[in-house]
C-alpha cells in the first residue's frame, strides 16, 4: 500500500533555510528532501535524549577513514569506532598529564608522571598488539617444533630444505625460494642429492633428469589419485 504525503506547516528561521538551501545546492537535490533526510537521521537523536554522538571529519581525515573501510572492509562507523578505540588510550594519557602538571609542583609531578609513562607503557594499545603477535609467534614457534621432533618424516622434510636454501644461496646455485614453494620432499631429496654429487650448478648427465622426470610423473600421477579419491568420499568437515 503506497504511503501518502501529507503537507505540514514548518516554521524555519532565515538562518536554519540558508542552511538547507547550502545542502541542497552542494547534494543538488530539493529543499524538501533535505529536510526529510535531516528529520529522519536526526530523529535517533532526539530518541537519545540529543546524546547520540556525531563526529564532523575534515577532508583528510575522512579521506584516511575511506582507505581504512577499504582496507578493512567495514563500514565508516565501525571505521570510526575502532580508530577511537585504538587512540582513546593516547587521549587519555596526554589528559592526564596535563592534569597532573597543573595540580602538582615540579617534584611531584615528575615522579607521578613517571609512573604514569610506565602504567600507560604497559596499556598502550600498539604495545598490547605487539605482545600479542610475540605471543603468537612463540606458540606456533613450539609447535613447529613439536611436530618437528616427534614426526620423524618432517624432520626429514626440514632438514633437506634446509640443506637445499643453502645450496641455492650458493654461488652458481640458482636462488628462488624453497619453503612454501610446492616441492615434494623426493624432489627436495635429489635436487640436494645432485648438487651434492656433480656441485653445485653443474649441468647433470641426461640419464639423471631422465629417470628423475619419469619419477615425478609418477608422483604427479599418485597425487592426483589420492585428491580425486579424497573428494570422491566427501570431506570429512562435511
Amino acid at each position: 500500500m503506497a504511503t501518502k504525503n501529507r503537507n505540514i506547516p514548518l516554521s524555519i528561521d532565515d538562518e536554519l533555510l540558508a542552511e538547507i538551501d547550502r545542502m541542497a545546492e552542494a547534494k543538488k537535490e530539493s529543499r524538501s528532501a533535505i529536510m526529510r533526510q535531516a528529520i529522519r537521521e536526526g530523529l535517533p537523536v532526539m530518541e537519545k535524549g540529543g546524546n547520540a554522538d556525531t563526529v564532523a571529519l575534515d577532508g583528510e581525515l575522512s579521506k584516511d577513514v575511506d582507505q581504512i573501510c577499504k582496507a578493512g572492509k567495514m563500514n565508516r562507523a565501525k571505521a570510526i569506532i575502532e580508530c577511537i578505540r585504538t587512540g582513546a588510550q593516547a587521549c587519555f594519557n596526554r589528559v592526564m598529564r596535563e592534569q597532573v602538571i597543573q595540580s602538582h609542583n615540579p617534584e611531584e609531578a615528575e615522579s607521578l608522571l613517571a609512573s604514569l609513562e610506565t602504567l600507560h607503557g604497559a596499556e598502550e594499545p600498539m604495545n598490547r598488539e605487539w605482545r600479542t603477535a610475540l605471543r603468537q609467534r612463540g606458540a606456533a614457534v613450539l609447535r613447529l617444533w613439536d611436530i618437528l621432533m616427534h614426526v620423524p618424516e618432517a624432520w626429514r622434510r626440514y632438514q633437506l630444505i634446509e640443506r637445499l636454501v643453502k645450496i641455492r644461496r650458493s654461488p652458481g646455485g640458482g636462488g628462488g625460494r624453497v619453503w612454501g614453494a610446492g616441492l615434494s620432499t623426493d624432489e627436495i631429496e635429489w635436487q640436494v642429492k645432485m648438487a651434492d654429487k656433480y656441485g653445485i650448478g653443474a649441468h647433470y648427465p641426461e640419464a639423471e633428469t631422465a629417470a628423475r622426470e619419469a619419477a615425478r610423473q609418477r608422483e604427479d600421477w599418485t597425487h592426483r589419485n589420492l585428491v580425486s579419491d579424497y573428494f570422491s568420499q566427501g570431506s570429512p568437515l562435511e
